[in-house]
């Protein structure tokens, strides 16, 4: 049972790379920034001056930066293993959520605390928009490619699309 279900994942996971990478890469974005914008008295042991606007990171942020950089981990898993499994329609809709939302993340910082130019920002935001795109196009070519119901060429023949 165990193995049936490894192996369904692993192949799930190749053939899913583009659904899954986007928002990791904007979620690693976000939480590196998080970390990059804390404070110097938070660096040197004063965690309850943690800045983040995320009610359910912060108090791990507040404990420590290794519960905050563990409990992301957990997050990941938590928004990634449902990206591989779901259905593909339904695990693109989630793709898409998780990245727009970690794109803004990264992008608070960078203007309220980096004070990143705005034509920069604007840079990040196309960024983003490309890496939608692609993993768009690339999930519209694979559902594409593996339906099942065949596509009518003429009256009286079918053209299958696999």
């Amino acid at each position: 049972m165990w193995g049936k279900w490894v192996h369904h994942f692993r192949s799930n996971t190749r053939s899913r790379l583009e659904l899954w990478a986007v928002p990791l890469a904007m979620c690693l974005t976000d939480k590196a920034l998080t970390l990059l914008g804390q404070s110097p008295e938070y660096w040197n042991g004063d965690y309850l001056r943690a800045y983040e606007a995320n009610p359910l990171m912060r108090p791990l942020l507040e404990i420590h930066p290794v519960c905050y950089v563990l409990g992301s981990l957990l997050y990941i898993l938590l928004w990634l293993i449902p990206v591989v499994l779901l259905p593909k329609r339904t695990a693109l809709v989630l793709s898409v959520w998780v990245t727009i939302a970690h794109a803004q993340g990264a992008r608070t910082w960078m203007y309220n605390v980096f004070q990143v130019p705005y034509l920069l920002h604007n840079g990040f935001n196309l960024i983003v928009a490309v890496l939608l795109v692609w993993a768009w196009t690339r999930m519209e070519r694979r559902l594409w490619c593996f339906r099942e119901d065949p596509i009518p060429v003429s009256a009286g023949r079918t053209l299958s699309r696999r």
